[in-house]
């Protein structure tokens, strides 16, 4: 994960966060993010609320993807299926 810079902004609207979950491969649209956060869904990004505002932490948004992350499983070339 690389640092925040300031060019990047720690908070993201739910449409920044549904774009930039496609960008790290994770395509989610807005609406979903909606509605999980709506459903109070457990595996969802975090989001805070600031007065009336919906956001999304970009750091809580990495963390959700490396959760979902699971590890490939390798092939065995020349094994029978039996």
């Amino acid at each position: 994960m690389k640092p925040n810079t300031s060019h990047e902004k720690a908070y993201l609207t739910e449409t920044e966060a549904a774009a930039f979950l496609a960008e790290i491969g994770l395509p989610v649209a807005p609406a979903s993010l909606r509605k999980w956060r709506c459903e109070a869904r457990r595996d969802q990004p975090a989001a805070v609320r600031f007065g009336r505002q919906i956001r999304y932490a970009r750091v809580a948004i990495l963390a959700w993807a490396e959760a979902r992350l699971q590890p490939a499983t390798p092939t065995l070339e020349g094994a029978s299926r039996e």
